[in-house]
Formats: structure tokens, sequence, C-alpha cells
């Protein structure tokens, strides 16, 4: 049967629509996680979901098929392959190969850190009041994180582990004397190692200003417009805040840091544009 002349037009109306509906659907590509265990992609992922979701733009996640080292992942992102949006700390270097939206998810709390150590050692770091003390024990860390470098400037002996599960092994078997890790990251960490005999020093906290960051390509305006747009919407009603509480309320309160001694360090690769004076970005501890 002839379709009506009347008819074809609004049938290509929807076809057109339907297709230009697919072909702005923006897929976003991003690391997958290290190992079964590594919970640490779950918060900024909700948060990268939540954003994208303000911002208006049609979207689809997908992770990469396996795991990329930081490094890889940050050249493919610039190449603009494999992957699209990575989320790790800021330096000049990153910020120079990589578009960064200088909005600190963490609001600044990856900078206070607490030790992870293997239980019969943990009287090592029990009359650690300084951080001349803290320079005579060996800490554990990745080997191209960018705490590496900050531990290092600061004058602390750092054992550089190319894997994120080895870390945890070879504290474990006292390879190194601690491992510091954000408070955010460390009670998760430590309930899953505790049959290794990993536990959380109570003694002191270190701490750094420091930001994580949503990064993209130079060259992705749209991904990096979505993502920006649709934090600073966050911020500004609010939504941005209930969702970093909501997801580490507990873990805050559970690091006690006023009861800990707090060894302060220097970052150098905390560059000159990072957003410090605008204040509703960072966590204090006093408030």
């Amino acid at each position: 049967m002839a379709l009506s002349t009347r008819l074809i037009p609004l049938l290509l109306s929807g076809f057109l629509l339907s297709t230009l509906a697919i072909a702005e659907n923006m897929v976003v590509r991003y690391n997958a996680p290290a190992a079964a265990e590594d919970q640490r992609s779950n918060y900024p992922l909700t948060l990268l979901e939540a954003a994208l979701q303000r911002s208006g733009v049609a979207f689809s996640l997908e992770p990469t098929e396996e795991w990329l080292f930081q490094n890889r992942a940050m050249t493919e992102i610039a190449r603009g392959q494999l992957l699209d949006v990575i989320w790790t700390m800021t330096s000049d270097d990153r910020e120079s190969m990589l578009r960064p939206i200088r909005i600190p998810l963490f609001k600044g709390l990856i900078g206070w850190r607490l030790p992870l150590v293997e239980q019969t050692s943990e009287q090592a770091l029990a009359d650690v009041d300084s951080l001349s003390d803290l320079q005579n024990l060996v800490a554990g860390q990745g080997h191209d994180w960018p705490d590496t470098g900050i531990l290092l400037h600061n004058g602390l002996p750092v054992e550089g582990v190319a894997s994120y599960s080895l870390l945890f092994r070879m504290l474990a078997q006292r390879r190194f004397d601690y491992f510091p890790r954000s408070i955010l990251e460390i009670w998760d960490e430590a309930e899953y190692h505790a049959d290794s005999g990993i536990i959380v020093s109570p003694y002191l906290a270190i701490y750094y200003p420091a930001a994580v960051y949503f990064f993209v390509s130079h060259q992705n305006d749209a991904l990096y417009n979505a993502i920006e747009s649709g934090l600073e919407a966050m911020i500004a009603d609010g939504s941005f805040d209930q969702l970093f509480f909501e997801w580490h309320r507990e873990a805050i309160v559970q690091a006690t840091l006023d009861q800990r001694t707090i060894i302060p360090l220097v970052n150098p690769l905390l560059p000159e544009q990072t957003p410090l004076e605008r204040s509703e970005l960072w966590f204090n501890p006093d408030r």
C-alpha cells in the first residue's frame, strides 16, 4: 500500500531526529579498575555521571577493555585513542599534556594520608613526631604516581612499585615500612587486606595540598565543556557537597585527624593555576 504524501515527511523527520540523537550521543571512555577489589573508581565515576547528566548532553560511559598504567592512559587520551577521560592528581606536566577541569573531585582530601602498616611493625610509627623522624622509614608507592615525587621532594625514602596489588603484598612482607593512603581509600583497603596483617596506623597523618581533577584531551572541547558545566552547576546548588559527604563522611570521622600527629609536606607539583582561593572547593578539617 502506498504511503500518504503527508506521512512520508513525518517518517523522514522522525528518522532524521533519531539519527541525530544517535550521532550526538557522547561516548566517554574511562580507565577500567586496576583489580577486581579496586574500589577507587566508584566515587569519581558517580560524580562524572552526575556532572554529565547535569550538562544536558546525551552520553554513555564505557570502560577500557583492560586497565592502563596512568602514563599510558594519559598518552592515549592525548592521542584521542582508547579512552577520553582520566581522574588523577594534578601537576604541571599533566596539565601541559592534558586539559584539566580545575575542580578538585575530593575537595583536596586526597592530600590527607594515613599509613598502612604490617601489624607487627606498627610501633615503628608510634615515635614519629616530625618530618625528620619519618625520613628514617621507607614508604611504598606506585612508581608513576605523583605522590612518589612529592614524598621524594620532602626527603622521604620511597620504594616504587609497578603494580597496585603488589604494593600490599610487599607491605605484608615488610619490604617497606608503610604505605601512605588517602583517608578516602584506606579503610576499604585495610579491610580487604586484613588477613595479610595489614592495619591502619593510629599515630600520624601526612598532609600536602593536592587536587585530583578530571582530565581530557586539549582537543576535546565538547567533553571538557560538558564536565565543567555540570560540576559548576552541582557546586552552585550544593549537590556536589551532598554527594561528596554521602560518600566520604564516615571515612573523615574515622580518620580522627584531631588525635594524630600531622606531618605537613610541600607539594612541588601543585600548579600555580590551582584554585586555592575558592574556599568552597576545599575540605577544611577545622570546619
